[in-house]
């Protein structure tokens, strides 16, 4: 645990420790660094909210599950990853159309 910058920030969450590894230590940078780890369970709703969603992010994961479906697996797989923001769609119906749509667009 080597200090090279200052601050030197790590932020726990569940378990899994995050460093500061982003250029910028202006209090904005480092409020979007926080945001992006704790909003990891972002949960789709339209196939409007998928586009917004795979637009704004560099790289992202999408689940697609039945309503009912234990994703708790899901969500904590994204807890390991520091550049890979995660989205589900909950629900056969939103879940199918989201499909689709990323299926024609892809």
């Amino acid at each position: 645990n080597e200090v090279r910058a200052y601050p030197t920030m790590k932020l726990f969450v569940d378990g899994t420790v995050f460093d500061y590894d982003v250029q910028g230590r202006q209090w904005q940078h480092i409020v979007k660094w926080v945001n992006k780890h704790l909003e990891r369970d972002h949960v789709l709703k339209s196939v409007e909210d998928a586009e917004t969603y795979l637009h704004d992010n560099d790289l992202a994961v999408v689940g697609l599950f039945p309503e009912g479906f234990n994703s708790g697996a899901f969500g904590k797989a994204s807890t390991h990853y520091d550049d890979i923001l995660f989205a589900e769609a909950r629900g056969e119906g939103i879940a199918k159309e989201i499909g689709d749509h990323l299926t024609r667009h892809a």
